[in-house]
Protein backbone atom coordinates (compact mmCIF):
# COMPACT_ATOMS: atom_id res chain seq x y z
CA UNK A 1 0.00 0.00 0.00
CA UNK A 2 1.21 3.46 -0.88
CA UNK A 3 -0.36 6.44 0.82
CA UNK A 4 0.13 10.04 1.89
CA UNK A 5 2.49 12.59 0.38
CA UNK A 6 5.15 10.80 -1.61
CA UNK A 7 3.44 7.40 -1.79
CA UNK A 8 0.18 8.81 -3.07
CA UNK A 9 1.59 11.44 -5.41
CA UNK A 10 4.77 9.98 -6.91
CA UNK A 11 4.16 7.27 -9.51
CA UNK A 12 7.88 7.15 -10.32
CA UNK A 13 8.67 6.04 -6.76
CA UNK A 14 5.96 3.38 -6.81
CA UNK A 15 7.33 2.09 -10.11
CA UNK A 16 10.90 1.91 -8.74
CA UNK A 17 9.73 -0.04 -5.69
CA UNK A 18 7.43 -2.49 -7.47
CA UNK A 19 9.39 -3.19 -10.64
CA UNK A 20 11.81 -5.38 -8.69
CA UNK A 21 9.19 -7.40 -6.80
CA UNK A 22 8.48 -9.99 -9.47
CA UNK A 23 9.99 -12.66 -7.21
CA UNK A 24 7.04 -12.13 -4.84
CA UNK A 25 4.53 -12.54 -7.62
CA UNK A 26 3.81 -8.81 -7.83
CA UNK A 27 2.79 -7.88 -11.36
CA UNK A 28 3.04 -4.12 -11.67
CA UNK A 29 0.56 -2.32 -13.94
CA UNK A 30 2.45 0.71 -15.23
CA UNK A 31 -0.57 2.19 -17.00
CA UNK A 32 -2.73 1.99 -13.87
CA UNK A 33 0.08 3.49 -11.80
CA UNK A 34 0.38 6.58 -13.98
CA UNK A 35 -3.35 7.17 -14.55
CA UNK A 36 -4.74 7.51 -11.03
CA UNK A 37 -6.89 10.64 -10.70
CA UNK A 38 -5.70 12.81 -7.82
CA UNK A 39 -7.55 11.94 -4.63
CA UNK A 40 -8.73 8.51 -5.83
CA UNK A 41 -7.82 5.06 -4.53
CA UNK A 42 -6.51 2.50 -7.01
CA UNK A 43 -4.92 -0.91 -7.46
CA UNK A 44 -1.64 -0.67 -9.38
CA UNK A 45 -1.06 -4.36 -10.00
CA UNK A 46 -2.55 -6.59 -12.67
CA UNK A 47 -5.55 -8.82 -11.98
CA UNK A 48 -3.30 -11.91 -11.98
CA UNK A 49 -0.79 -10.45 -9.51
CA UNK A 50 -0.22 -12.69 -6.49
CA UNK A 51 -0.37 -9.63 -4.27
CA UNK A 52 -2.56 -6.59 -4.94
CA UNK A 53 -0.90 -3.25 -4.29
CA UNK A 54 -3.04 -0.23 -3.50
CA UNK A 55 -2.63 3.52 -3.65
CA UNK A 56 -4.84 5.01 -0.95
CA UNK A 57 -5.69 8.70 -0.93
CA UNK A 58 -5.34 10.45 2.39
CA UNK A 59 -6.82 13.64 3.71
CA UNK A 60 -4.81 14.59 6.77
CA UNK A 61 -6.44 17.99 7.01
CA UNK A 62 -9.92 16.45 7.26
CA UNK A 63 -8.74 13.97 9.90
CA UNK A 64 -7.21 16.78 11.96
CA UNK A 65 -10.39 18.87 11.63
CA UNK A 66 -12.56 15.97 12.79
CA UNK A 67 -10.30 15.27 15.77
CA UNK A 68 -10.33 18.97 16.69
CA UNK A 69 -14.12 19.17 16.53
CA UNK A 70 -14.41 16.04 18.66
CA UNK A 71 -11.96 17.42 21.21
CA UNK A 72 -13.71 20.79 21.42
CA UNK A 73 -17.20 19.29 21.68
CA UNK A 74 -16.20 16.74 24.31
CA UNK A 75 -14.45 19.35 26.46
CA UNK A 76 -17.58 21.53 26.53
CA UNK A 77 -19.64 18.80 28.17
Amino acid sequence: CFTAGIGENTPELREMVLTNMNYLGVKFDKEANYSIPRGDDAIITTKDSAIPVYVIATNEELAIARETIDLVLNNKQ
